[in-house]
Order: C-alpha cells, then sequence, then structure tokens
C-alpha cells in the first residue's frame, strides 16, 4: 500500500473520529498527578504543539506555512495555499515528587492537541484548536497526632482532586499589508474541577465509641468566552533570511461557573448533610506574549516573554479553606530553535530530519506561605517526514524540568514528559480524483 494512501486514511480517521477526541480533552480525567495542583485551577498548560513544545514552547514570532502555531493567531496568514494543516499530538508524562524522607512517582498519558489549518483567501487564513488550560490531580492524606486526639484513635485527613479545563480557539489570521499579519482567536473554555476532602476517626482499641466520618465535595464547572489577539510583522532580510516580531494579548475577564458542594457524613448510615449551589467567578488573567523569530532556509530560532497577570484574579475561588494561598502574576521566558541541514535532501535520510531543542523558566501563578513556586525545563526533539519531499511528518521529543525547590522548603517536582505529534500536510493533489493512472 502506498503511503500517501496510508496517510489518506490517517486522515480521514482522525478527522472522522475529531469530534469525540475534542470531547474526550474537555473530560474531566486526572491526568498529571501533583500535589501543586491543590491550589486555585490547578497546573496550567502552556501553549503548543509537540514541535513547538520541544522548542521550549515558543510561538510569538513563529511564522510558517507548513506547521500549525498555536500560540499566535496572526500566524494563520501564513497558511500555503491549497492545502490543509492538521496536527494531532499526546504526551506522556513522569512526576517524582521528593518531600524530606519521603517519595512518590506517578505516571499518565493522555492527548495534549488537536489542531487545523487552512487558506481561505490569498493571506487570509484559518486556524482551530483544543488543548487543555489546566488541569488537577492529586491525592494527599496526612494522620492529625495532635494531643487532644490522644484519648480518642486515630484522625486522618485526606485530599482527592481531579478534573481540568480545556480551552477550544478558533480565529482569522489576515495581512492586510505586506509583511504585516494580524490575527484574532475566539477562545472557549470548558471543564470541571473536582475536589474531594475526607476526614475520618479509627477509634483506639480499648474505646466503645464510634465516630462518623465526613466528606466534602467541590465542583467548580467552567463554562465562559474570551478573546485573544496577534499581531506579526515579518523583516525581510538578505540571503532568504528574515527576522519576525510578535506580539499576543488575551483579555481579562469575569468568568462566571456554577459550584456545587455536598456534604455527607457516613457511619452506621449515610446522611446527606447539605448540598449546596451557587455561582461565583474567577478572573481569566490578562496575557500578553512577545517575542522574535530569526529564520534561514535550515535554521530558525525565537526568544518569548510573557506575562499573566494572576494578582487578585482567584480571590473568589474555593482552595480547601487553605488560607497561604496567594494568587501573584506569572512571568516566563522561552527559547528554542529548529534545524533542518537539507529538506530535499535525496540521499541522507537523517538530513530531512528537523532538530530541536529548548528551555523556559518561570513562577506559578500563585504562592505558598509566601514563597514563590519556580520552575523550569528543558526539552530536545526532531520531527521526521514520512515521504521524501513531504511536509507530513511525525515529531518526537522530550522534556525535563523541575517545580519548586528544596532550598525553599518546599516539595520539589521533577517531571519527565514525552511528546508524540503527527503533522499532516494535505495538497491540493490530496482532493483531486485523477481520470488516468
Amino acid at each position: 500500500m502506498r503511503i500517501k494512501t496510508v496517510l489518506r486514511i490517517m486522515l480521514f480517521l482522525v478527522l472522522a473520529s475529531f469530534s469525540s477526541t475534542a470531547m474526550a480533552q474537555l473530560d474531566n480525567t486526572q491526568n498529571i498527578f501533583t500535589p501543586y495542583t491543590f491550589y486555585g485551577v490547578g497546573s496550567l498548560n502552556f501553549s503548543g504543539t509537540a514541535a513547538t513544545k520541544t522548542m521550549g514552547g515558543i510561538g510569538a514570532g513563529l511564522r510558517n506555512g507548513t506547521s500549525f502555531n498555536i500560540v499566535n493567531p496572526a500566524s494563520y496568514s501564513a497558511a500555503s495555499p491549497q492545502t490543509m494543516l492538521f496536527s494531532f499530538g499526546m504526551m506522556g508524562q513522569n512526576d517524582y515528587l521528593k518531600s524530606g524522607s519521603l517519595r512518590s512517582s506517578h505516571n499518565a498519558f493522555n492527548i495534549n492537541d488537536v489542531t487545523l489549518q487552512f487558506r481561505i483567501a490569498e493571506g487570509l487564513g484559518f486556524g482551530f484548536a483544543v488543548t487543555p488550560y489546566s488541569t488537577v490531580g492529586y491525592s494527599l492524606s496526612f494522620v492529625d497526632n495532635s494531643p487532644e486526639f490522644t484519648n480518642i484513635g486515630t484522625v486522618r485527613y485526606s485530599y482527592h482532586g481531579s478534573g481540568g479545563i480545556a480551552q477550544m480557539k478558533a480565529g482569522l489570521g489576515w495581512s492586510p499589508v505586506k509583511n504585516l499579519s494580524i490575527g484574532v482567536n475566539m477562545l472557549y473554555y470548558l471543564g470541571t474541577l473536582s475536589r474531594i476532602s475526607e476526614t475520618s476517626v479509627t477509634p483506639i482499641l480499648t474505646s466503645s465509641l464510634s465516630y462518623r466520618s465526613a466528606t466534602i465535595t467541590d465542583k467548580d464547572h467552567v463554562n465562559t468566552l474570551n478573546a485573544e489577539f496577534g499581531l506579526q510583522y515579518n523583516i525581510p532580510l538578505r540571503g532568504n533570511r528574515a527576522l519576525t516580531l510578535g506580539a499576543v494579548y488575551e483579555l481579562k475577564r469575569k468568568a462566571d461557573f456554577k459550584s456545587t458542594r455536598t456534604i455527607i457524613s457516613n457511619g452506621s448510615s449515610t446522611d446527606s448533610v447539605s448540598n449546596i449551589s451557587s455561582h461565583k467567578h474567577f478572573d481569566i488573567p490578562g496575557k500578553v506574549i512577545a517575542g522574535f523569530s530569526y529564520r534561514t532556509t535550515k535554521l530558525t530560532v525565537g526568544v518569548d516573554y510573557e506575562l499573566q497577570q494572576w494578582k487578585g484574579a482567584l480571590d473568589d475561588l474555593p482552595i480547601n479553606g487553605t488560607t497561604s494561598f496567594k494568587a501573584v502574576d506569572s512571568h516566563n521566558f522561552r527559547a528554542g530553535f529548529e534545524y533542518t541541514p537539507n529538506r530535499y535532501d535525496i540521499r541522507k535520510m537523517m538530513k530531512r530530519w528537523t532538530y530541536r531543542g529548548g528551555l523556559r523558566y518561570g513562577n506559578s501563578y500563585f504562592t505558598v506561605g509566601d514563597k514563590t513556586i519556580d520552575e523550569y525545563a528543558v526539552s530536545i526533539g526532531f520531527g521526521a517526514p514520512l515521504q521524501r519531499n513531504s511536509f507530513t511528518a511525525v515529531n518526537f521529543g522530550a522534556e525535563f524540568g523541575q517545580t519548586g525547590a528544596f532550598s525553599k522548603g518546599m516539595m520539589k517536582d521533577s517531571f519527565f514528559k514525552v511528546y508524540l505529534g503527527f503533522n499532516i500536510f494535505a495538497t491540493n493533489e490530496w482532493f483531486i480524483r485523477h481520470k488516468f493512472k
């Protein structure tokens, strides 16, 4: 079977399952596991496909008609004529947690992104993407050894969290004049954050008393719209080189959500103590990304800076009664590159591969006990074309990083992520039925 036929079948199957894939992305699954998701809206995802994530997550200045840029909608105007670009990505993650003498690890594998891009007219392109925005996943428990419980028994507190928020974006990129592009994305946030707190008592052996346990379940259902705007300016240089400046701005907006709290008492019988529904809100933070990329025929390098204005954004969001939590503005720096020795080499396959690398550093959007939670990561990857002189490729990469640090008396989360993505580049001939073979 010809490889083009195989790719057409793959495209058909992926498109046929697109709606179910998108819904699976919105499902409330525990797809990471770290106590740092205990707070706020969980662990934030940085936008990107498998290819750009292995470049540190840059995107403000990336502009390429053969690969999708989730970060900046202005890049949609670079879509190649009579083509359609579809990408599908997955991510595997291992978290290794250390706190004092305690150790724990967890593995997960989930869908990371589904994207689609095509050209509408000259200088006008359309883009669509489904990606995770934030994820909650933790399971904690501890025994209260306070003296007042000595004659009662063992009092255990347990906390469990799951769910997340997905982001769907659809927008247009337009180039009104040469070298200048503007873009807009309509954003839709959807998901459920579920947090469960349990208190149980195991009486001492000499006690004839029994105690009831209590379970508190909080569920926050997010369903809101927002918008982001992008800008890119391309500066042609000598020798097929170019410098592209880019910027992205997302509006700050109040996101209403439905919150439900259920309290259940367990003992010889199970009783529902309370079931309360209410409408609350948190602020989707304003976001600014600025950066640039420098391109030659073989090499692309880029740098981004991102500011998210979280300060005061989560004042109305329940956080399990924790008083040490404080939302702060987050600052992130990203840098990356990709290098292709010779995309059209007919003899050496490895020269047609694209090699990538990147790094990122920043702080989380909250502090705990007035301690800043920093995160850094380095990444490497490659893209292997599935056919000679084709932009259809499989992208693979890995990222190693750390959240928190022992030096601040905090839990250290060392994580290792693996990215796998398929970049399907459909040209005009895919959609033509030839009369002669």
